[in-house]
């Protein structure tokens, strides 16, 4: 029978543990009762643990960072801000947006101005209602023709000069408030797109003191004699660019039959000129109806829909 040396100590008997060593070959960890007796003897030993267990081992990887700790948030990368530039390059190529070619150059427009204002490398979510405030002191003094007149002039020079110098005309206030609205729409869609916060255009607008009856006066007699009287349509030198000057041709293109259209129909522009959905009838009638070729365009109201006489 196995007996155990006298010189070994019982469990439960007083003596300093540091470290247990055992072969690992023959040691029978799966031994229920020898982990027993390793956690009775180090209780006893007076350890909470053994320290063994957090001492670095030979080959443990010095470039291992520390743990971070529980309540300590890891870092966040800051995301790159993005500009006034970007932003309205975006927007324009934006293919959810169902835009006319003219509605896209009015808001092209629009861009080029505020960020020659703004600053194109203005982060988006930087721009506060001083900076539209700026603008709208930048259309209030802004020149008409501006490029043409003052192509060597930034918007706000070219709007500085008129304001000192008071001579010119400006662009109107409802030009104005184009410009202020199609800003609005775009800094909606940023919103929407989750890369700028808010709206600091929203509600503001240049007052209007033109009443809304008198921005289309009629012509008088004496204006409607000069445009009747003009080369077009007594005699120019062609139908493109020599419309203006006097000559022997005759063109009947678009820009002889509109202004006759209108002149006949009470008609406006935008009316005019999308009578692809017009319709002739006995060749005295023409029919203006939804449709045609005129596409998604339609009437302003159910009274434009009808007929007209058509007059040579």
């Amino acid at each position: 029978m196995f007996e155990r040396p006298s010189d070994e100590p019982r469990f439960g008997d007083p003596y300093e543990l540091t470290a247990i060593e055992l072969p690992i070959d023959d040691c029978p960890w799966r031994s229920p009762s020898l982990r027993r007796g390793f956690e009775r003897a180090r209780l006893d030993a007076g350890l909470s643990f053994d320290a063994t267990f957090l001492e670095p081992s030979s080959d443990d990887h010095a470039n291992v960072p520390p743990n971070v700790p529980r309540n300590q948030k890891p870092e966040v990368a800051p995301q790159l801000q993005v500009t006034l530039g970007d932003a309205g390059e975006r927007d324009l190529n934006d293919p959810t947006n169902r835009w006319s070619e003219r509605t896209r150059d009015t808001y092209d427009t629009t861009r080029a101005l505020v960020v020659s204002v703004v600053g194109a490398d203005h982060p988006l979510k930087s721009i506060s209602r001083a900076d539209v405030r700026d603008l709208i002191e930048v259309l209030r003094f802004l020149p008409r023709n501006a490029n043409k007149r003052f192509p060597n002039l930034t918007p706000k020079e070219a709007a500085e000069r008129l304001r000192q110098s008071g001579e010119g005309d400006t662009i109107s206030a409802a030009n104005a408030n184009v410009y202020l609205s199609n800003l609005s729409s775009f800094l909606n869609w940023a919103v929407n797109e989750e890369i700028a916060e808010r709206n600091p255009a929203r509600g503001l607008r240049l007052p209007d003191e033109v009443a809304k009856r008198d921005k289309r006066n009629p012509f008088s007699a004496e204006q409607l004699r000069l445009i009747f009287n003009a080369p077009l349509f007594r005699g120019c030198q062609d139908g493109d660019r020599g419309y203006a000057t006097p000559g022997a041709e005759r063109p009947q293109n678009a820009r002889y039959w509109v202004p006759l259209i209108a002149l006949h129909t009470g008609l406006r522009l935008c009316a005019r000129t999308i009578l692809g959905g017009a319709r002739a009838h006995d060749a005295a009638l023409v029919r203006l109806s939804r449709g045609g070729d005129g596409g998604d365009r339609s009437f302003e109201d159910g009274k434009s829909s009808r007929s007209i006489s058509a007059r040579e």
